[in-house]
């Protein structure tokens, strides 16, 4: 059995079309995730670790994503704005990279991985490549709003 390919058949399809690329910018628009924590511990490369009650917020607005989730978004936390970010998927884990100012004036380039362990459970990675590289972990329970 062949299709007849009418006018009316493709105006049907450009419509279905034009209503699925609608709906996946309305969830690409309405996902913005904001994630606020309290961070429980810090831990260094070599496993020592030490007790915080430091706060963060994470906000991340997409900019285009997949139907898993996958995709780009722009981060902010702390004073740090508008991020590019890489997911994974729609539970990452995410990616990142960043620029702080060392304690000698340079610049240190850093690559972090946020990674969901559970309902409200969060790891943050941190990998420092400055002359001699460093990494920490933070350990955070996290409220989603």
């Amino acid at each position: 059995m062949f299709c007849k390919i009418t006018k009316r058949s493709t105006l049907r399809l450009a419509a279905i079309f034009c209503l699925q690329c609608a709906a996946l910018a309305v969830y690409a628009e309405g996902a913005v995730r904001i994630f606020d924590c309290k961070l429980i511990q810090v831990c260094d490369a070599a496993g020592s670790c030490q007790s915080t009650t430091d706060s963060i917020t994470f906000r991340m607005a997409p900019v285009t994503l997949d139907a898993a989730g996958a995709g780009q978004y722009l981060l902010s936390h702390g004073d740090r704005r508008e991020l590019p970010m890489q997911a994974m998927s729609e539970i990452g884990p995410f990616l990142w990279s960043d620029s702080t100012a060392g304690a000698d004036g340079t610049d240190t380039d850093q690559r972090n991985t946020l990674v969901i362990s559970s309902e409200t459970q969060l790891l943050w990675h941190t990998l420092s490549l400055a002359a001699s590289p460093s990494s920490n972990i933070r350990y955070m329970n996290c409220n989603l709003q």
